[in-house]
Formats: structure tokens, C-alpha cells, sequence
């Protein structure tokens, strides 16, 4: 009779084991990682070259002119430019003056791509803030 039971009883303690086994880490963001970024800002009305720096945080770095502003920036959002939000915007001109603004890289070792279009340099840095200053 034992030995119908033993092996229910292993199933039984496998169970138990398993509900208290913390579940495995989902991927995500990594807050130890450090965030390098690739950021190019285009004038699709000048026809210039894009205008491209790179912004590392944590440690804040690169050569971007406002690192100091713009890694807490992104940060607050978690590297999600879909989420920026800087504030009361300015009151823009109505002038079109296309502007393309992207980013590519890693934000805490999470691979991050945006681009986004602005009628004009005033809504794209009321919307990005320091981020794209440059």
C-alpha cells in the first residue's frame, strides 16, 4: 500500500515546490544596464544633413549638448517616447518647416526605435523636450 502512495505523494510535493518557486523574471527593463542612444534630427524644409549625437545615461554621457536634462527625461518614461510628456506647450507659429526627429539603441538593455514627424521645430521640442535639442 506504500507504494501506491509514495508516488502521489511526489506529485504532491512537486506541486507544492512549484507554487512556491518565484516565477522567472520577465524581460524587461534592466536598471542596471546602461542606455546608448543613436538620436538624428532632420529639417526636411533646408534639405540639410541630419544633425546626430549620442546620449548614454546611467552614467549621463555622449555628446549631446543637454544629457543632464534629457536621461531624466527618458527616464521618467522609461525609455518610452510614446509617453513624454514636458509639460504646457509653448504657443508655435503655424509655419511648416517639417521636422523628423528618431532614436535607436538601448534604454537599460531594451532594444528602443522612434520616429516621429513635427510640422515645425517648436511642436517637435514642445513635445520631446530636451531630448531633442540639439
Amino acid at each position: 500500500m506504500l507504494r501506491n502512495r509514495l508516488p502521489g505523494s511526489l506529485l504532491t510535493a512537486g506541486a507544492v515546490m512549484l507554487c512556491l518557486t518565484p516565477p522567472p523574471a520577465v524581460a524587461g527593463t534592466d536598471m542596471n544596464a546602461p542606455s546608448v542612444l543613436a538620436l538624428s534630427v532632420v529639417d526636411e524644409h533646408r534639405g540639410t544633413p541630419a544633425r546626430r549625437v549620442t546620449l548614454r545615461c546611467d552614467p549621463t554621457g555622449g555628446n549631446h549638448p543637454f544629457a543632464a536634462a534629457a536621461c531624466p527625461q527618458l527616464a521618467e518614461v522609461d525609455g518610452n517616447f510614446t509617453r513624454l510628456n514636458v509639460g504646457p506647450h509653448p504657443q508655435c507659429t503655424k509655419e511648416y518647416a517639417p521636422r523628423t526627429v528618431s532614436a535607436s539603441g538601448f534604454w537599460r538593455g531594451r532594444p528602443v526605435s522612434h520616429r516621429a514627424a513635427y510640422a515645425n521645430s517648436c511642436l517637435a521640442l514642445a513635445a520631446t523636450g530636451s531630448i531633442f535639442r540639439f
